[in-house]
């Protein structure tokens, strides 16, 4: 077996200087060695039918074919206007996405140290699988340099998409994510066929959804945070939340808002409950009246599995201010009182709208997520 170590000097000149030079390509049996603080340029089409270890930096000017073996832990830095990236399913230490234009990634690759989106679009083939450690760092996402197509990565902890649409930017993260060996992948879509509102749901965005697919493995918990792009429809930050279903057309349940930032033009939405449907888009709900309370309790009834509680006199049979454990005064409900009442299963995220609520007891009960 031959080693060849490729220094950029040499390779450039040897490119460069050939204007009919349309292809680079090493041969079956030849192995060759980039080294720690060297760069590579190949200005022609690279195809690699042999083994190279890349410690260094590879800068590729148009498209790469990765028929032979890949390894080491360089950096690759697609540089050119238009390219195609092919690198046949093998892992990649860290990719750096330069000199605008579109990537188009035609075949699976696994980033397992870092990404760097400076100036570009990563475009995902549908049959290709562009995955990224959870353990990376990923940097440098902007308006002008995102992932369009599906993106996944894998493994636990908090997980960044710098995910957008074929004309947005739409950045999702998904926070704390906990499970047996999770591959999970997000997509950004538009516009959104939009479905129906479950209770409390005033309006849904018509501009854009999102796509969670759980690959390979199990995602069990995990918020998602969701960027509000000019949704005036919403109003205020105080209405906004996130919502999902399992069926693009189907009935959309609130996940809540955990916690917010910025505005409706240019801001982020933070679920309470956990991301675990297939779809998601960002709503207006109702908040700050009597109607809003009772959403509330009807939802806290529905998830702490209420047809099972010791004492549930006059729920959901007559007006709220009779019903067990609820206080009421001016028509708003300003207290709630379900200590040892066999309460199981998990709050509902709408309990922050009990805006006027002083109190809520809910100890001695089974209950599985906390309070809003």
């Amino acid at each position: 077996m031959r080693y060849i170590a490729i220094v950029f000097l040499f390779l450039g000149a040897m490119i460069r200087g050939n204007s009919s030079l349309a292809q680079f390509t090493t041969s079956p049996g030849t192995t060759i060695g980039i080294t720690v603080a060297t760069k590579v340029g190949v200005q022609a089409n690279a195809i690699n039918q042999g083994t190279i270890s890349n410690n260094g930096t590879l800068y590729l000017y148009n498209d790469w074919s990765n028929a032979g073996t890949y390894g080491g832990l360089g950096i690759v830095n697609l540089s050119g206007t238009s390219q195609t990236f092919a690198h046949n399913g093998q892992q990649l230490a860290s990719l750096f996405v330069n000199g605008g234009g579109s990537k188009q990634i035609s075949s699976s690759v696994l980033i397992t140290e870092g990404l760097v989106l400076a100036d570009g679009l990563i475009d995902v083939n549908p049959t290709a699988s562009f995955v990224v450690k959870s353990t990376a760092s990923i940097s440098g996402a902007s308006p002008t340099s995102y992932v369009r197509g599906k993106m996944q990565i894998s493994g636990q902890g908090n997980q960044y998409f710098p995910i957008g649409t074929g004309s947005t930017f739409t950045p999702v993260e998904l926070i704390k994510v906990k499970g047996n060996a999770p591959v999970v992948s997000m997509e950004a879509k538009e516009p959104h066929p939009v479905g129906q509102g479950g209770l409390g749901v005033v309006e849904i965005s018509q501009a854009r959804y999102w796509e969670r697919t759980v690959v390979s493995g199990e995602m069990t918990e995990g918020k998602i945070t969701l960027p509000t792009i000019n949704e005036s429809f919403i109003g205020t930050m105080n209405n906004a939340s996130i919502v999902a279903s399992d069926e693009l057309g189907g009935t959309y349940e609130s996940l809540g808002q955990q916690s917010t930032s910025g505005t409706v033009d240019n801001g982020t939405v933070t679920s309470f409950e956990d991301a675990l449907f297939n779809f998601y888009a960002l709503a207006s709900e109702i908040n700050n009246s009597r109607e809003a309370d009772s959403i509330a309790l009807v939802k806290l009834y529905a998830r702490a599995n209420g047809d099972d509680w010791i004492n549930k006199t006059d729920w959901l049979t007559a007006p709220i201010d009779t019903w067990h454990g609820v206080s009421v005064q001016g028509g708003r409900v300003v207290g709630i009182n379900l200590a040892d009442n066999n309460l199981t299963g998990r709050l509902t995220a709408d309990l922050r709208k009990l805006s006027l609520a002083a109190s809520l007891n809910l100890s001695n009960n089974q209950i599985g997520q906390g309070v809003p």
